[in-house]
């Protein structure tokens, strides 16, 4: 069963900036666009990561290098490369350590979360995302942001996966709510829209 990925699980607006935590003189702006692949569901939802909307540039500066590593490990998912993806993914990753990039290191967690989703080794991806949501909440998220929703979705179905019947179950109990209150309050976002849906049949399958 392949779960192509067609959007990032945690960062799911149109355009997505990360800034560096990293001195102002030097911050830089990771601009995430969305790609235009249609989505697909198998027995689980899957939402792609997109490319970086950036060009090269003649001197690049250590963020813009982190930038185009992290392109690349996404281009070598999307060409089913995983074992060249996981490589750059740990070498982009050690970039946004020594830049003290803290949105930067989430970012990759989150990219390495649905690397381990698509290839189907849920316990690592179940650790990643916990990562991956424990660093949101860290930074002030709360609990019915978007972001919050979309990954505590895709714990809740990897635990299905698991066999963690009970936190599945509570899993999809507290999230369907949130989502569709969010949806209720956000009829035309289609965003929202997609994610709800999936969301239902999710839990739907999971039963």
């Amino acid at each position: 069963m392949s779960y192509r990925i067609l959007r990032c699980s945690c960062y799911v607006k149109r355009a997505l900036c990360i800034r560096l935590n990293t001195p102002k003189s030097k911050r830089n702006m990771f601009v995430h666009k969305k790609n235009n692949s249609n989505y697909k569901i198998a027995s689980f939802f899957s939402l792609s990561i997109s490319l970086f909307g950036f060009g090269l540039k003649d001197d690049e500066t250590p963020e813009d290098k982190l930038t185009n590593t992290i392109k690349r490990a996404i281009m070598s998912i999307n060409n089913q490369q995983y074992e060249k993806a996981e490589q750059i993914l740990h070498l982009a990753l050690r970039m946004a350590q020594d830049l003290q990039s803290r949105d930067g290191i989430t970012y990759v967690y989150d990219v390495m979360a649905n690397l381990a989703l698509e290839r189907e080794q849920y316990e690592k991806a179940e650790k990643l995302f916990s990562e991956v949501m424990k660093r949101l909440l860290e930074e002030g998220y709360q609990e019915d942001n978007l972001k919050v929703i979309h990954i505590s979705l895709k714990l809740a179905n990897i635990a299905h996966h698991l066999g963690k019947v009970e936190k599945s179950m509570l899993g999809f109990n507290w999230t369907l709510p949130k989502i569709e209150k969010r949806a209720e309050s956000n009829p035309d976002d289609v965003e929202i829209k997609e994610i709800f849906g999936l969301a239902k049949y999710c839990a739907i399958s999971a039963h």
